[in-house]
Protein backbone atom coordinates (compact mmCIF):
# COMPACT_ATOMS: atom_id res chain seq x y z
CA UNK A 1 0.00 0.00 0.00
CA UNK A 2 1.18 3.41 -0.90
CA UNK A 3 2.36 6.23 1.94
CA UNK A 4 -0.57 8.06 0.62
CA UNK A 5 -3.81 5.48 0.86
CA UNK A 6 -2.31 4.41 4.41
CA UNK A 7 -2.57 8.01 5.30
CA UNK A 8 -5.68 8.10 4.23
CA UNK A 9 -6.87 4.76 6.06
CA UNK A 10 -5.33 6.20 8.96
CA UNK A 11 -6.99 9.25 9.18
CA UNK A 12 -10.29 7.00 8.34
CA UNK A 13 -10.02 5.25 10.71
CA UNK A 14 -9.10 7.34 13.53
CA UNK A 15 -11.52 10.37 12.43
CA UNK A 16 -14.36 8.55 10.73
CA UNK A 17 -16.83 10.87 11.59
CA UNK A 18 -14.46 14.17 10.32
CA UNK A 19 -13.79 12.36 7.13
CA UNK A 20 -17.17 11.68 6.30
CA UNK A 21 -18.03 15.41 6.51
CA UNK A 22 -14.91 15.94 4.28
CA UNK A 23 -15.63 13.18 2.18
CA UNK A 24 -19.35 14.41 1.25
CA UNK A 25 -17.78 17.73 -0.07
CA UNK A 26 -16.82 15.72 -3.21
CA UNK A 27 -18.21 15.11 -6.19
CA UNK A 28 -19.01 11.10 -6.59
CA UNK A 29 -17.00 9.85 -8.87
CA UNK A 30 -13.65 11.54 -6.64
CA UNK A 31 -15.28 10.12 -3.12
CA UNK A 32 -15.22 6.77 -5.08
CA UNK A 33 -11.81 6.33 -6.34
CA UNK A 34 -10.76 7.50 -3.13
CA UNK A 35 -13.15 4.59 -0.96
CA UNK A 36 -11.98 2.10 -3.53
CA UNK A 37 -7.88 2.97 -2.83
CA UNK A 38 -7.95 1.88 1.02
CA UNK A 39 -9.04 -0.97 2.85
CA UNK A 40 -12.87 -1.71 2.90
CA UNK A 41 -13.15 -2.05 6.63
CA UNK A 42 -11.77 1.56 6.66
CA UNK A 43 -14.06 3.25 4.19
CA UNK A 44 -17.35 1.44 5.58
CA UNK A 45 -16.14 2.96 8.88
CA UNK A 46 -16.54 6.59 6.90
CA UNK A 47 -19.34 5.25 4.86
CA UNK A 48 -21.56 4.55 7.74
CA UNK A 49 -21.22 7.90 9.01
CA UNK A 50 -22.16 9.99 5.62
CA UNK A 51 -25.91 10.85 4.73
CA UNK A 52 -27.59 8.19 3.09
CA UNK A 53 -28.19 10.17 -0.44
CA UNK A 54 -23.96 11.08 -0.23
CA UNK A 55 -22.63 7.46 0.54
CA UNK A 56 -25.22 5.72 -1.60
CA UNK A 57 -24.52 7.22 -4.78
CA UNK A 58 -20.80 7.26 -4.27
CA UNK A 59 -21.09 3.58 -3.47
CA UNK A 60 -23.13 3.40 -6.79
CA UNK A 61 -20.34 5.36 -8.58
CA UNK A 62 -17.57 2.63 -7.41
CA UNK A 63 -16.57 -0.66 -8.89
CA UNK A 64 -19.36 -3.77 -8.00
CA UNK A 65 -16.43 -5.61 -6.12
CA UNK A 66 -14.93 -2.63 -3.81
CA UNK A 67 -18.50 -1.31 -3.15
CA UNK A 68 -20.08 -5.36 -2.20
CA UNK A 69 -16.93 -5.14 0.45
CA UNK A 70 -17.45 -2.14 2.05
CA UNK A 71 -20.97 -3.34 2.58
CA UNK A 72 -20.43 -5.97 3.75
CA UNK A 73 -18.18 -4.46 6.64
CA UNK A 74 -21.66 -2.50 7.28
CA UNK A 75 -23.85 -2.95 9.92
CA UNK A 76 -27.20 -5.06 7.68
CA UNK A 77 -29.72 -1.97 8.52
CA UNK A 78 -27.03 0.60 7.41
CA UNK A 79 -26.43 -1.86 4.43
CA UNK A 80 -30.32 -2.34 3.16
CA UNK A 81 -30.87 1.01 4.44
CA UNK A 82 -27.73 2.09 1.36
CA UNK A 83 -28.95 -0.41 -1.31
CA UNK A 84 -32.53 0.93 -1.10
CA UNK A 85 -31.63 4.61 -2.06
CA UNK A 86 -29.56 2.91 -5.49
CA UNK A 87 -30.89 2.38 -8.45
CA UNK A 88 -31.04 -1.72 -9.43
Amino acid sequence: MRSEELLVTSFFETHPDDAAKTLELHEANEAAGLLEAIEPGAAAAVVGRMASPASASFLAAMNPEPAAAILAELPIDTTIRLLRQMDP
